[in-house]
């Protein structure tokens, strides 16, 4: 959602959040989910430079699952406001 708002930072922000709490509770996403996601990371990734994915990916990965999916909510409001 974030990086179909144009919200490159925050999508990394939050994709680095999510693979963090997948990491610590042993799982991964499943092939599907990833094949969705990954359009959406190569779109990021031609919108910021490296560092700034790396500075992104470091401030999502510190993100408490808490304030990541108080993030998330936040975006999703956003996201609902703006729909039609």
């Amino acid at each position: 959602m974030a990086a179909a708002r144009a919200t490159p930072v925050q999508s990394v922000r939050l994709h680095a959040a999510a693979e963090k709490l997948l990491e610590e509770i042993g799982a991964t996403l499943e092939p599907a989910d990833r094949a969705t996601c990954e359009p959406y990371l190569a779109q990021v990734a031609l919108l910021l430079s490296e560092g700034e994915r790396a500075t992104a990916w470091s401030a999502g990965w510190a993100l408490s699952v808490d304030d990541a999916i108080g993030e998330a909510l936040v975006l999703a409001d956003d996201f609902a406001m703006d729909a039609p």
